[in-house]
């Protein structure tokens, strides 16, 4: 049965493959792409607006004004550095259709647009921005069912306009209650070097990780470097009918440094090499059942220390579109193909004495035809150890999406584990995309699941503040292998009706998702209410 799956796994990768090199597209032409490439950019011009137009009469009351009031627009210096050209450089529509999609990435700002026209002997570059609202501080609340998330935050995230990130939240989830506080820096000492510091303090332990790294900003970045960490002493869970059913406590110690180089000249594509070190102690204690007179088995232990190599291949093929998950932002949209390999080769002499080599890779494509995106992912990770391959994990996906402000949408995703880790599951249920059950209603080490959905856009302003649309879904899915439950029993469905709001003026979170699902027990209905997005 694992050899099946294993090769069921390598099958759906393959096919994955194949599909993206049918449709790969030819490498870039060299020749300009625009009649002012290469023309020296005589000035930068900024247009930044605020969260609202007060010159609208739908947006000029007070309560517009005392937000944008209150709101610090990015500065312009902090813009200035993000782009990929100065004055004095040729100017590249490359360059600027980039540099565009590096600022949407910050996520408070959308739209984006950097146009250039003809300016004496050279061109002037003008870049318009439009900030959304960035300060989050009052109450939060999202349900799965009978499952709720509720707490507090004071989160700003875009700090003085300078694009740092601060907060200070106290959350009640599924799993545990927790104080989280975070510092994100992106532009560190306007080096573009990137600081991120985490402390989780929660009911059943904390959690500890930062990192600081010189990323590869962009495709024609040379190089990269980091070093993160991972401290934890915190309990874990294995769900049965959507309780807990397994405790155990999981410590990690994990270190990584790292160093990436650019291969060759950007053509199409940016193809980089990764070279680091890796340490990563995984401990684990007194698992037992809640519910139970006996305890369960520990997972193993394990150390990894060692080297670590890696390839990654980036395309420049992006796709700016509107109507995909959100209603009306811009999205950006890598068709790729995209691709990434890594392992670890960790030395049996400096772990805990077992040769163990941990490996993961992906695979990423889009195309576009008119209105229709597709979507193909594929992914795999675990360990070759002397026994085999294992936690070999491998799944894949395909998503189908009519953009606009109506149309279908669908997703199929498979995923399965052969040689599972002891604290690994894979559960089904209204958070994975089963909208009909309770979050973890289904235990297993493989799934499956088929999301059609119908939606259309109700009203594209309210107020000012958000789009509103609707939605009519069918899910189908179905688990095997469990763990501590006998699974789905067959394949399971469910139907149901939704509202998605889109907030166009707050960052980050842009999509406001209330369904009403029906399973097919007939038990009644599940209610999800969340910012996360389906596909």
């Amino acid at each position: 049965m694992y050899a099946f799956r294993i090769g069921l796994g390598i099958v759906m990768l393959a096919c994955a493959a194949g599909m993206a090199a049918a449709r790969t597209p030819p490498p870039r032409s060299p020749v300009p792409t625009s009649p002012l490439d290469g023309l020296p950019i005589v000035s930068i011009r900024f247009v930044r607006q605020n969260v609202f137009d007060t010159s609208n009469p739908k947006t000029s009351s007070w309560l517009y004004r005392a937000a944008d009031a209150i709101h610090i627009v990015t500065k312009e210096s902090y813009l200035r550095a993000r782009l990929l050209f100065k004055v004095g450089d040729r100017y590249s529509e490359d360059k600027a259709e980039e540099s565009a999609r590096i600022l949407r990435e910050l996520g408070w700002l959308n739209p984006v647009s950097i146009t250039a026209h003809r300016k004496g002997k050279g061109v002037e570059v003008i870049v318009r921005t439009h900030d959304l609202w960035t300060l989050q501080a009052g109450v939060q609340f999202s349900m799965f069912g009978s499952k709720t998330r509720t707490g507090a935050t004071i989160w700003e995230e875009n700090l003085l306009g300078y694009g740092k990130q601060v907060n200070v939240s106290y959350k009640t989830t599924f799993t545990r209650h927790e104080w989280n506080f975070f510092y994100l820096d992106p532009d560190l000492l306007a080096t573009r070097k990137q600081l991120w510091l985490e402390h989780l303090d929660t009911t059943d332990g904390i959690h500890d990780e930062g990192w600081l790294k010189l990323p590869f900003y962009s495709l024609d970045s040379t190089r990269s470097w980091g070093v993160s960490f991972v401290r934890q002493q915190m309990d874990e869970y294995l769900w049965s009918r959507a309780s807990k059913a397994v405790i155990g406590l999981h410590a990690i110690n994990w270190i990584r440094v790292w160093g990436g180089w650019r291969l060759g000249s950007r053509t199409n594509a940016a193809n980089r090499i990764i070279v680091g070190w890796d340490h990563q102690i995984d401990d684990f204690d007194r698992w037992h059942w809640i519910h139970q007179p006996y305890a369960y088995p520990n997972p193993a232990n394990r150390h990894i220390e060692g080297p670590r190599f890696g390839f990654e291949h980036v395309a420049d093929n992006y796709e700016v579109v509107h109507g995909f998950r959100a209603w009306t932002s811009q999205e950006d949209v890598a068709l790729g193909p995209n691709y990434s390999v890594h392992t670890t080769y960790s030395i049996p002499g400096l772990g805990d004495g077992h040769w163990r080599q941990p490996f993961d890779a992906s695979f990423h494509r889009g195309w576009r035809r008119g209105r229709w995106l597709f979507i193909n992912d594929a992914w795999t990770s675990g360990r070759l150890e002397q026994g085999g391959a294992q936690n070999w994990r491998t799944g894949a996906q395909l998503i189908v999406a009519r953009t606009g402000f109506e149309g279908w949408q669908g997703r199929l995703m498979v995923e399965n584990v052969s040689n599972a880790d002891g604290e690994l599951q894979l559960p089904l249920g209204s958070f994975t995309g089963l909208r009909g059950w309770d979050p973890f209603a289904f235990d297993g080490t493989g799934r499956a699941l088929l999301n059609v959905q119908w939606r259309k856009l109700v009203r594209e302003d309210v107020l000012g503040l958000f789009s509103l649309g609707m939605e009519t879904f069918i899910d189908a899915g179905n688990v095997w292998g469990g763990r501590v439950d006998r699974g789905t029993g067959g394949v399971r469905t469910d139907f149901g009706v939704g509202l998605l709001a889109d907030l166009t003026h707050v960052g980050l979170a842009h999509l406001i998702r209330v369904e009403l699902a029906f399973p097919d027990d007939g038990s009644g209905f599940v209610v999800t209410g969340t910012t996360h997005f389906l596909f």
